[in-house]
């Protein structure tokens, strides 16, 4: 009898542990507000498949405290190094808080995808990363953020308005990319850039094709 009662206690404490299970697979050890990406094994996907409408996939990370959990979506990634054909899925998670991670529930349409990881965790270990911009409430009509650590940034920033091509109405601007880069990272921590023409769009200086193809 007293091992029989050894044995309930013993399970009680595991079951009191929370969704951390015995046995999970530590998945990624990372900073906390840093992104762990996931990678999950899914059904082969080509060109012609179109995974963002037809596959679900979501997971519901729960912290060891019990009360914080997020669900994060996933996404098709192909074969994980830009072919045009594969069975890779991605979640990419952002740890809000240090400790434990755990997968509490994978849920997908696809057989495949459905559980797979769940059950396991992602440790995550003490930052001191910023944290997420946000709305400040108390500035007037909400126009100003912070950081998570109530920290108040000043930005500013550079505008190259023919950044990728070099070119402007004139011809060769004379730059380059390299150049550019090189000159801006003395004061600038940030690169972003379009890909697309938008309302600038000019047959020399931004050669994007039209739907026909030219």
């Amino acid at each position: 009898m007293q091992r029989h009662h050894r044995a309930l206690l013993v399970l009680t404490v595991l079951a009191a542990a929370g969704p951390c299970l015995v046995g999970a697979a530590e998945l990624a050890r990372a900073e906390a507000l840093s992104v762990v990406e996931i990678a999950f094994a899914g059904p082969m996907l080509g060109p012609t498949d179109t995974p963002a409408r037809d596959v679900e996939l979501w997971a519901v990370f729960q912290h060891e405290d019990g009360a914080t959990a997020h669900t994060v979506h996933g996404f098709w990634d192909s074969d994980g190094k830009g072919g045009a054909r594969g069975g890779m899925f991605k979640v990419r998670f952002c740890p809000t808080k240090p400790g434990r991670w755990v997968l509490a529930k994978v849920h997908s349409n696809q057989p495949r995808l459905a559980g797979q990881h769940q059950g396991d965790v992602v440790a995550a270990l003490p930052s001191k990363h910023p944290g997420f911009w946000l709305p400040d409430a108390d500035s007037p009509g909400r126009r100003w953020y912070h950081r998570s650590d109530g920290t108040h940034p000043y930005i500013f920033g550079n505008t190259h308005y023919t950044f990728l091509s070099r070119r402007n109405d004139r011809g060769p601007n004379g730059s380059t990319i390299e150049a550019d880069v090189r000159a801006n990272a003395r004061h600038f921590k940030k690169l972003r850039f379009s890909l697309f023409g938008g309302r600038y769009v000019h047959p020399t200086a931004k050669p994007f094709l039209d739907d026909a193809g030219r």
